[in-house]
């Protein structure tokens, strides 16, 4: 979102910001990848958030639990 508010196009014709936008999107997202090894969340939590059961393993962790990852 921040990409977006910062390098957005302005203009109807400034195409070139849109571009811009898409590229530094397409870069943090590559880096995020590479630092974390996906960019989905149940392969970086190794839970499947979609279910009760995942839901209430990630709030162990982020409320009382050691961090999922250090760096």
């Amino acid at each position: 979102m921040v990409i977006g508010l910062k390098h957005a196009k302005m203009r109807k014709d400034d195409d070139d910001s849109r571009e811009r936008a898409y590229a530094l999107a397409q870069e943090l997202m590559d880096a995020f990848q590479a630092r974390n090894g996906s960019l989905l969340c149940r392969e970086i939590l190794g839970v499947d958030v979609s279910t009760p059961e995942g839901i209430a393993e990630v709030r162990k962790r982020t409320c009382s639990g050691p961090s999922v990852r250090s760096s």
